[in-house]
């Protein structure tokens, strides 16, 4: 699987310590413990429970964790501006995702130019993913195996198209990628997937 740091040659924005350890591993134990409820999908400009396309959980961690992570990523806004040559005005509240054994996210695209997708999908840039914890061996502590975050149509080529590049993720990595780019999270196969998604807009 290749390292975070391959994406960077697609022009993805690749940040390995966007949190450190210690604070990856306390929202971890907040999400853990709070209420979750289904995550939805838009379709269409509503929100819709599918489970057939996506199965995880929307968890909250603690207010204080939340602001944290909007703060850190409003922060990022004229980095990504740069990288990314565009115009960015913010970024939607971020979503705290809890993946368990069996969840995943069937291949879509965050954003659309098609005015019947509805205007959340319209208005999104740049997506932005936070890795909470990584893949590991079964006797590594607070690992998941499975869950890869897998991008598809990187390459030119018409014959490529259907080829996936799963990511390998670890505590604290960010990664931002234009939302139009197809990608899945593959099934999480043991222990608990953690991590953060955003828009930029």
């Amino acid at each position: 699987m290749p390292p975070a740091n391959f994406f960077s040659r697609f022009g993805f924005y690749v940040l390995p310590d966007f949190l450190d350890r210690a604070t990856s591993a306390r929202i971890r134990t907040e999400m853990r413990a709070a209420a979750g409820t289904p995550a939805t999908i838009v379709r269409r400009g509503s929100d819709l429970l599918d489970e057939e396309v996506r199965r995880t959980i929307t968890a909250q961690p603690s207010a204080e964790s939340r602001a944290l992570v909007k703060s850190r990523l409003n922060a990022l806004r004229s980095a990504l501006k740069l990288h990314f040559h565009l115009q960015l005005e913010g970024c939607e509240v971020p979503q705290f995702l809890l993946y368990r054994a069996g969840d995943y996210f069937r291949a879509h695209r965050d954003g659309s130019a098609d005015a019947a997708a509805g205007e959340l999908l319209l208005h999104r840039k740049i997506s932005a993913v936070v890795f909470l914890n990584g893949a590991g061996a079964e006797d590594s502590e607070d690992s998941f195996a499975g869950g890869a975050l897998t991008f598809y149509g990187l390459l030119p080529d018409p014959k490529a198209e259907g080829l996936g590049f799963p990511l390998e993720g670890e505590a604290g990595l960010l990664v931002c990628f234009p939302s139009s780019v197809l990608h899945e999270v593959a099934a999480v196969t043991r222990g608990q997937r953690c991590t953060i998604a955003s828009w930029f807009y």
